[in-house]
């Protein structure tokens, strides 16, 4: 779960739609609330990363919104390759996922 004031306001899926419910009747707390939840959104911890990695994003993604998966990969310091699929949801690329993983790795080892 990455950017996630960001995917909150985008989309009514769970988790997100049991956090703004949340908000909904405790409107007083939502810095606290985001201040809280920032200590597990992965969005804070790709600044620290290092190792190679291979992202993928469904573009028609309904709980995690694709801005949310690009926030993630934007600040991501480490070596990294993005895998889009313009059709897919929170699946990705299945299959064509796992060879562009095994190719990856391939290049990695290399």
């Amino acid at each position: 779960m990455c950017h996630l004031k960001r995917a909150v306001t985008l989309t009514d899926e769970r988790p997100c739609s049991e956090i703004s419910r949340f908000l909904k009747t405790h409107r007083d707390k939502i810095e606290i609330v985001f201040n809280t939840l920032s200590y597990f959104d992965s969005m804070n911890f790709a600044v620290r990363a290092m190792s190679p990695a291979i992202f993928s994003v469904g573009l028609m993604d309904t709980p995690r919104p694709p801005s949310t998966v690009f926030a993630a990969y934007k600040y991501y310091a480490g070596k990294k390759e993005i895998r889009i699929y313009e059709f897919n949801l929170h699946e990705g690329g299945e299959s064509y996922q796992d060879l562009e993983k095994l190719k990856f790795l391939k290049t990695l080892l290399s």
